[in-house]
């Protein structure tokens, strides 16, 4: 199930009992589901996975970084990966050479964690 297809489900069950009433002091269906959307929505708008093509981590900022990967040639996507940028070309946490050459993946967005806002209670 997609984050989207989760958030429309959600909004159903949170629309769909959003009249109960409980009297037993503990949380009702409707505010679970708006509290699981707000949390999501905020996770979503957290998540600051950036183009290569946009802008590239640089050091001393960023070392190792957590990177979406896409086969070569086939185009899928792959798993992330924990990968370093050495003079234009990504390694990763896994092997000594370069990722393109010795996974067959390509690095097409990195994950800039400097970007996260966090919430504070």
């Amino acid at each position: 199930m997609t984050p989207e297809e989760t958030l429309r489900n959600l909004r159903y069950t949170a629309k769909k009992h959003e009249k109960d009433v409980v009297f037993t002091g503990a949380t009702n269906i409707h505010d679970m589901a708006t509290d699981c959307i707000q949390t999501i929505e905020t996770l979503q708008n957290q998540l600051m996975w950036v183009p290569v093509e946009q802008r590239l981590p640089t050091r001393p900022d960023y070392d190792w970084v957590l990177v979406k990967t896409q086969f070569v040639p086939e185009g899928g996507l792959g798993v992330p990966h924990v990968a370093e940028l050495r003079n234009g070309v990504w390694y990763c946490d896994c092997c000594d050479g370069p990722m393109e050459e010795i996974l067959g993946i390509k690095v097409i967005a990195w994950f800039d964690m400097q970007l996260i806002k966090y919430k504070e209670e």
